[in-house]
């Protein structure tokens, strides 16, 4: 019997199998990674994905919605950062803060109208510059609980702060938001009313303020307040009796003066009966023809912003009242010289409470040649010559209340 034998020399068969073996761990590696990326790659799609999550907005909510709040919720399949724009204009919006890095976001957004729709979009960020958006959203706020208000509204203050000769600053306050009328006149009855605002619709406040104009000086007066909630029901201050001032007088000092030809005189600008006076501007005009306003400098009684000579000086009641500028710019029109002063405010708690300006004197002195024989007069102009919306000549008190005045003009002989 014939047989076939191997020629292979002997342990030949050995070290092949122990070949083979350490082998198939390593294949065994190969195909779990093949397997693997079959399975991941692409999102679980097929070969040759990338593996990464896709990024997408889920979940997005308003929740706690108020008056003047709301809360905007939303979750990602990745860590990113959020922001909300939003407005009450699809296409004007105002963007939130940054939520952090997360993939739970909750952002409140503050702020709002009661009662009013607001669109918004959500913009989702990874940290590698990928973004998701959810845009076209939107939600109305709640009407505010005030306008519901079941009790009157009650008043934390009502108050004149403010009088001249012709006018009055009524202050008030009251616990809730309110809307307000106003009744004053000579007595108790009253008779005179005037109102906030009603256009286009009432507007309701806690704090309110009101200028009472065409006021007779030197007069007493009452006023008081009746406040409205959203819901019609009313609440009056108590009456609040005042007192306007007597109108100061502005004039040039002395009246007349009688000079010879080519004499140099000096005249006053000045003041009597002032109360509260911060701030005033003049425009006094003279005779060009008749008189000559000289501009060669002068010697002061007291300084000002500037040195010691000018030619314009002011005058004691400027200085000793506390003024803190002067501003003279006699080189205008011909004809006209315009002064500007200011004087300082007594501050109560960075309040304004008054001034140091009160009395009379001269404010400011100027100085003028006669040209020609005959009368000139020296006045002021009263209304708004230059067009820059002011009248030439006025006063202001602390509040910057126009505070109505005489003027007097002076003359000149020669």
């Amino acid at each position: 019997m014939n047989r076939r034998y191997s020629t292979a020399p002997p342990g030949a068969f050995r070290i092949s199998m122990n070949l083979i073996w350490g082998f198939l761990p390593a294949l065994a590696f190969m195909l779990v990674l093949y397997l693997g990326c079959s399975i991941s790659g692409d999102g679980g799609t097929g070969p040759g994905g990338s593996g990464k999550t896709e990024l997408e907005i889920k979940n997005l909510a308003v929740k706690d919605i108020t008056d003047t709040s709301a809360v905007i919720t939303w979750n990602t399949t990745t860590q990113t950062v959020g922001t909300v724009w939003y407005s009450t204009d699809s296409s004007a919006m105002n963007a939130s803060r940054l939520t952090p890095l997360s993939t739970m976001h909750n952002l409140p957004i503050e702020d709002l109208i009661s009662e009013t729709t607001y669109f918004f979009d959500v913009v989702a960020q990874e940290p590698g510059g990928d973004q998701a958006k959810e845009k076209g959203n939107l939600f109305t706020t709640a009407q505010a609980a005030w306008m519901n208000d079941s009790t009157p509204p009650m008043f934390i203050r009502a108050a004149i702060e403010g009088v001249t000769s012709g006018s009055a600053l009524l202050v008030w306050e009251t616990d809730d938001r309110s809307w307000g009328k106003v009744e004053y006149g000579l007595t108790t009855a009253y008779g005179t009313i005037i109102t906030e605002s009603m256009t286009p619709e009432k507007v309701y406040y806690n704090n309110h303020s009101m200028i009472i104009s065409d006021l007779a000086e030197d007069t007493d007066y009452h006023i008081r307040v009746e406040a409205a909630n959203r819901r019609g029901l009313t609440a009056n201050s108590a009456d609040i009796p005042f007192r306007t001032l007597s109108r100061p007088i502005l004039s040039i000092s002395p009246d007349t003066v009688i000079v010879e030809a080519d004499e140099i005189f000096t005249v006053a600008l000045h003041i009597e009966n002032a109360v509260d006076i911060a701030g005033l501007a003049t425009q006094i005009s003279y005779d060009f023809a008749r008189l000559q306003f000289i501009q060669e400098p002068m010697q002061c009684p007291c300084r000002f912003s500037g040195p010691d000579s000018s030619n314009v000086c002011a005058g004691p009641f400027f200085c000793e009242q506390g003024g803190h500028i002067m501003m003279p710019d006699p080189i205008g029109t011909l004809g006209k010289i315009k002064i500007e002063a200011s004087w300082y405010l007594t501050m109560v708690d960075f309040i304004p409470v008054g001034t140091e300006a009160d009395g009379g004197g001269d404010i400011a002195y100027l100085r003028f040649r006669a040209l020609l024989p005959g009368t000139a007069t020296l006045g002021f102009s009263e209304r708004d010559g230059d067009q820059d919306g002011k009248d030439d000549t006025r006063l202001l008190d602390y509040n910057r209340l126009p505070i109505s005045f005489r003027l007097e003009t002076g003359t000149v002989i020669r």
